[in-house]
């Protein structure tokens, strides 16, 4: 496992279509684009991001996968009447981007136990998942946002630090939506159940002691973040991007939350985050978080 380090603090880039909303005029286009998992930063700061800052009127959402292969998954809002045009467009300028940078894939990936081939790298793929819940989908363009900024500030780091990224972003999660250190440990105390449950029963104990070290080695730099950034008020951030997403959780979910009444929201919330960055060692995450939230005020 990687120790964690805090030179580096990612920037926000706002795409600002946040409150884009599909609706009975618009549809969907769902795009795959497999390619080696070790390049995503030059997908994403080179073709992607150039690619939706020239149609800003795009309404457009991304995140990682590895399902059948290490591919991003792009979504575009469009109105049904030009859909049509604008996917000839985004397959033509994705396909360009691929014939001249095309990856190498170092690392292949094995599924256990699959049913199908994965799909050749290098590749766009149509149609290969379902676009999300209407309701969610600000949520997942302000998560874009952050892989943006995420991708543009560690480039070809970013594997290396996600659960750093991730302590970073979840800590903010949960100042926005203003709940208690106890409740935080409810919510990933169970998260952290869930994933003990994938496992052997022999398992959990070697598994906590193998994070348990995780954590002793990565303290001297999650401490002292918790102290100074946890329930801060928002214009007490460093960072603009700090504050921006502080700003986008505390309004999307509009409300005062509690583990009680909102339990649902808060957990579909946090699963999307993880999905979305592809964070695959939940576990080694949520030890992460446990137990810099016990012992930070210690």
């Amino acid at each position: 496992m990687e120790t964690l380090t805090s030179n580096k603090k990612i920037k926000f880039k706002s795409n600002n279509n946040s409150n884009v909303i599909q609706n009975e005029d618009t549809i969907n286009v769902c795009i795959s684009i497999f390619y080696d998992k070790l390049m995503w930063d030059i997908l994403v700061v080179d073709a992607i991001f150039p690619f939706i800052s020239q149609n800003k009127n795009l309404p457009f959402y991304f995140y990682l996968n590895e399902l059948r292969g290490y591919n991003i998954r792009l979504v575009f809002v469009v109105q049904k009447e030009n859909a049509l045009e604008i996917a000839k467009s985004i397959d033509s300028y994705f396909k360009e981007f691929l014939a001249k940078n095309p990856s190498e894939l170092k690392i292949v990936k094995e599924e256990n136990f699959r049913s199908f081939m994965n799909f050749k790298n290098n590749s766009i793929h149509y149609g290969l998942f379902e676009n999300d819940s209407d309701s969610w989908q600000g949520f997942n363009i302000g998560l874009t946002d952050l892989l943006f900024s995420a991708f543009t500030e560690y480039k070809d780091e970013f594997h290396l630090s996600i659960n750093e990224i991730m302590f970073q972003i979840i800590t903010i999660f949960f100042n926005a939506i203003k709940i208690s250190d106890n409740d935080i440990l409810k919510i990933i105390k169970r998260l952290l159940e869930i994933e003990h449950s994938q496992y052997d029963l022999n398992m959990p104990r070697e598994i906590t002691d193998l994070n348990e070290q995780y954590f002793l080695e990565n303290k001297d730099v999650l401490l002292p973040y918790l102290k100074e950034y946890r329930n801060i008020k928002v214009d007490y951030y460093e960072e603009k991007w700090e504050m921006e997403w502080h700003n986008f959780v505390y309004t999307f979910f509009n409300e005062n939350f509690t583990l009680e009444n909102n339990a649902i929201e808060i957990n579909t919330a946090l699963n999307k985050i993880i999905e979305v960055f592809s964070v695959k060692n939940k576990i080694s995450l949520y030890y992460l978080l446990i137990n810099a939230i016990e012992k930070y005020n210690v």
